[in-house]
């Protein structure tokens, strides 16, 4: 649970905003070499604020405005953030596993057989790769979505092992997993 700031009169509560870890070029930057933002979205003010006068005057900025702030202004508090567990469970979960195993095992099977299509992978660096190896579009898909990530995993497992110990068929092994899945997945649903 985050704590609850609530600034006294004409202070104001910012959240960093952060910047990209990686260059255009692709090159990550570690945190030893990452400045600190000048960037931050404003997450609690103060009352109001005063004047020469002692008039009080409302705040300029409200929450969840976005400012700019002087590299090292300001004191700097560390929230303690507990960090929440997104848990899923019965259709939901399953469906979201599926779909992941999906994607990834639809962008595998283009690749097989002699008619098998050739995948060009983007990388962020370098020159892109063209492949007809189904391991290594596996490894290369990452989704965004969690749970779907979670079935693409397994079925990257199937291709990596197959790899490994038989050294060809990854392709035929994912197309065989995504069916074993889909009725395991079938056949849970059903009771």
């Amino acid at each position: 649970m985050l704590m609850k700031f609530k600034p006294l009169h004409d202070r104001v509560a910012v959240r960093r905003l952060e910047e990209e870890e990686r260059t255009a070029g692709g090159i990550i930057i570690p945190d030893s070499a990452k400045e600190k933002p000048m960037q931050g979205e404003v997450i609690a003010t103060g009352s109001s604020t005063r004047n020469e006068d002692g008039k009080v005057l409302p705040l300029d900025v409200k929450v969840g405005d976005h400012i700019l702030f002087g590299k090292w202004s300001g004191t700097e508090v560390k929230e303690k953030a507990m960090s929440a567990k997104d848990v899923k469970f019965s259709t939901d979960a399953r469906n979201k596993m599926l779909r992941g195993v999906d994607i990834l095992a639809d962008a595998v099977k283009v690749t097989l057989g002699p008619k098998g299509r050739n995948v060009v992978l983007d990388k962020s660096f370098g020159a892109p790769r063209i492949t007809k190896d189904g391991v290594s579009v596996a490894k290369d898909i990452e989704l965004k979505d969690k749970f779907e990530n979670m079935g693409a995993q397994m079925v990257r497992e199937v291709a990596s092992k197959t790899a490994d110990l038989a050294g060809d068929g990854t392709t035929t092994a994912t197309v065989l997993a995504q069916s074993i899945i889909r009725e395991g997945v079938k056949a849970v649903a059903a009771g």
